[in-house]
């Protein structure tokens, strides 16, 4: 029986190491954090007591915030209450504004694509472009929430940007009328010929899953065999919509798209829901600013 308890000693001895060491571990990141901590409370603190001006301590949180996140990859944001309603009301509703998809990268604000019959399309805003000052104030290191600030705003107002645009030296300046924003996902779909449809679709709101059924039933109403389906300039949306397009294509219970993250929370699948459609030939249209939702389907 001795090699037995022997081996139980062995087996205790390297638990109990590895628990130590985890636990070592842990504890140094967990100290390590609080000193950091530490070390922000007191800069806060420096310059709310030090600073030549009075400053608003919460700007101060929320830029170290923006801050912290920057240094991660240029995809991680941090959104406030009103920025994160705003994004909901964008994929969900109608707002008021100038109507283009813009992202802020290496601190410049860049156009990604222009609503179709708005007001950014109605003064010829293209995709590309470059808003490098808005109402006179330079662009240049604004912050998402800043553009919606700036860019909303009441039917019938005006805002001004100056817009750089490859293969022109000079930047030009355009006056644009707010207005209402149409959203929608699906922007045109029909038949190029006797058995081709095409359909382009442009974002994943709400409704996108709702509007592609609606066109895919016209389509196969008139006749159609095989599909073109445009997601050219597609920067993406909401997930659930990603999953419910692919399942339209996709046998029922088929895996779509996997989320893996350092907590068990983060590790989801997601499978198709199945479709009432039959098959046909397909083909998906991408460019460079196809992303997210999009490249999910494709």
């Amino acid at each position: 029986r001795k090699p037995k308890y022997i081996a139980l000693l062995i087996c205790v001895a390297v638990i109990s190491f590895i628990i130590g060491s985890t636990t070592t571990r842990s504890t140094y990141a967990a100290d390590n954090l609080f000193t950091n901590i530490r070390l922000l409370s007191g800069v806060l603190s420096q310059v709310n007591d030090n600073y030549v001006e009075p400053v608003d301590p919460s700007k101060l949180i929320y830029s170290a915030i923006d801050g912290m996140l920057q240094s991660l990859d240029p995809h991680s944001n941090f959104m406030s209450k009103e920025s994160f309603a705003d994004m909901g009301e964008q994929f969900s509703g109608k707002f008021y504004g100038i109507g283009i998809e813009f992202d802020v990268l290496d601190g410049f604000l860049y156009v990604i694509s222009v609503i179709e019959d708005s007001p950014s399309e109605a003064v010829g805003l293209q995709s590309g472009d470059r808003i490098i000052k808005i109402n006179a104030e330079s662009a240049i290191g604004i912050k998402h929430d800043e553009v919606r600030e700036k860019l909303r705003g009441e039917k019938g107002s005006t805002v001004d940007v100056a817009v750089q645009r490859v293969g022109m030296e000079e930047p030009f300046n355009v006056t644009i009328t707010r207005d209402r924003i149409p959203i929608r996902s699906v922007r045109t779909s029909f038949m190029l010929d006797e058995q081709t449809g095409y359909i382009q679709m442009i974002r994943f709101a709400k409704t996108t899953s709702d509007e592609l059924e609606a066109a895919l039933v016209k389509l196969e109403n008139s006749g159609m065999k095989r599909l073109i389906l445009d997601l050219r300039g597609n920067t993406g949306g909401y997930l659930d919509q990603a999953v419910e397009v692919s399942s339209k294509f996709i046998e029922e219970g088929k895996l779509i798209v996997e989320t893996r993250g350092r907590t068990r929370s983060s590790n989801q699948e997601f499978k198709s829901l199945g479709s009432s459609h039959g098959q046909f030939a397909l083909v998906v249209l991408l460019d460079h600013r196809s992303a997210s939702a999009s490249e999910i389907v494709a």
